[in-house]
């Protein structure tokens, strides 16, 4: 390197007595070196539906996501970003030490449109959550309820609020590791809500939506941590009809609980869901529902 630098130096006088100027040489200043670091690539959970894959669905089975060595054991944020043209749903997961986690296990989402429910199974390595639910303000969702079912799995209930029809994809971005859900308007063709769930403060009843409907009466939700028993009640023209039910136990999430009542009465008749600590409130009295059974 010394040799290369003493004949470059050698060629620059060189240079300047073979120039023909007898005025000044203007003087050359240093330039400062430069690190060549990049500067750090913007977090794409930041860019919303940007990417034109994977595709965009409007019901069924939206996507089967997951790594092959997953460390992901408790959901840690519900997190959302809104655009005028799009809205994302971020999850974000712990280790068991409390570290991000770097990746995330078989995960599946489902859309029901006409019921206004994108269903996310989490991974059954995840049996944790720091959160029970979640209110959006976004454009299209409106809330996400996490689920213990009876079995102990977990899931999340995203809700959806807008009138016209949505469509739904996931994918899942690092590190570190986050399930994403992409939310956008959908097709003027494709179904959208027409039976969402009714909630109170405590339950929330994914069926039978208001109407008709006729026995048997399949009743499902899920209900707020630790309520414990559910209790849902028929009452119309003849004998009242009362089932109640324990909701899967859990201390950080909402309960899952299905009943069935197998006939009652018929013509106009009001349901009414709710749990023991309904029945010892004068202000919370549960779900009720108008319906008309056959």
């Amino acid at each position: 390197m010394r040799y290369l630098f003493g004949v470059a130096a050698a060629l620059g006088v060189l240079a300047a007595s073979c120039s023909g100027s007898d005025g000044p040489t203007a003087s050359t200043q240093p330039v400062p070196a430069t690190s060549g670091r990049p500067e750090p690539p913007a977090d794409p959970v930041e860019t919303p539906c940007l990417s034109a894959t994977p595709l965009f669905a409007t019901r069924g089975t939206v996507s089967v996501l997951g790594g092959s060595r997953p460390d992901a054991r408790k959901l840690s944020g519900i997190d959302w970003i809104s655009t005028p043209a799009c809205e994302r749903i971020v999850l974000s997961f712990l280790t068991d030490q409390g570290a991000p986690a770097s990746q995330i296990g078989l995960s599946r989402l489902e859309f029901a449109p006409e019921q206004g429910i994108l269903r996310i199974s989490m991974p059954r390595d995840v049996d944790q959550t720091g959160i029970a639910d979640v209110v959006i303000e976004g454009l299209l969702a409106e809330r996400a309820f996490v689920v213990r079912s009876r079995s102990g799995a977990l899931s999340i209930d995203l809700h959806i609020h807008t009138e016209g029809p949505v469509e739904a994809r996931g994918l899942i971005i690092g590190s570190p590791a986050r399930l994403v859900i992409d939310l956008q308007s959908g097709p003027e063709d494709a179904a959208f809500r027409s039976a969402p769930p009714t909630m109170s403060d405590d339950i929330v009843v994914l069926s039978p939506p208001a109407g008709e409907a006729p026995y048997p009466l399949r009743i499902r939700g899920y209900a707020r941590t630790l309520a414990d028993v559910v209790t849902a009640e028929v009452s119309g023209a003849g004998p009242d009809v009362e089932r109640r039910i324990v909701a899967a136990h859990s201390q950080d999430a909402w309960g899952e609980f299905a009943v069935t009542i197998s006939e009652g009465p018929i013509g106009k008749v009001s349901l009414r869901v709710a749990t023991d600590r309904n029945a010892a409130s004068s202000t919370n009295t549960g779900v009720i529902l108008s319906l008309t059974t056959r």
